[in-house]
């Protein structure tokens, strides 16, 4: 009997001095002030790591993701020969794109431009196995979409990741949709 008393004693005790879920800081991708827009599906938020973008393939694979900075985009291939990444990034709702530039190399080609209303950007990255991205805020827009290529051709979805889960995309180009 006075074990029990003890162990609930001890019980009690923990949950007293456990944090509850309120006094918890959440995941950074969740402090990000709320949209009039609609919330972003789960499966682009949180970023899925270095480690997940070491596995890669010779084909070439792109990592889209959103956390409390923005948007990313990640593009790398397994090997070191010259793989050459393009594509189109754009707002369908008029919100400016507010790009900067992921370990991009001037020296290999690499460049973004950003259209004259600001809601598209093209790219080329000239990637020989490093990673190169852009990071960008878009301030909400309702819905994003990403048109992407690898040496030509338009890259396979599977080859797409979308989130910390690398969540392959259905289609490319992949259209990203805030919901209300």
């Amino acid at each position: 009997m006075n074990r029990s008393i003890i162990a609930l004693g001890a019980i009690a005790l923990v949950a007293a001095t456990a944090p509850t879920a309120s006094a918890v800081t959440p995941p950074e991708e969740t402090r990000v002030a709320p949209c009039a827009t609609g919330h972003l599906p789960s499966a682009v938020k949180g970023n899925p790591g270095s480690r997940a973008m070491r596995r890669v393939t010779r084909a070439g694979d792109a990592f889209i993701y959103h956390n409390g900075a923005g948007w990313h985009l990640r593009m790398r291939h397994r090997g070191s020969d010259k793989l050459t990444f393009t594509g189109t990034i754009r707002t369908n709702d008029g919100k400016e794109i507010n790009p900067s530039a992921y370990r991009l190399e001037p020296g290999h080609g690499d460049e973004f431009t950003l259209g004259p209303d600001k809601t598209s950007l093209t790219f080329t990255f000239n990637n020989y196995g490093g990673i190169d991205g852009l990071d960008m805020t878009m301030n909400c827009s309702a819905d994003v979409t990403f048109e992407l290529s690898a040496d030509g051709s338009e890259m396979n979805p599977d080859r797409i990741h979308l989130g910390r889960r690398r969540i392959e995309a259905l289609t490319n180009p992949v259209t990203i949709e805030r919901r209300l």
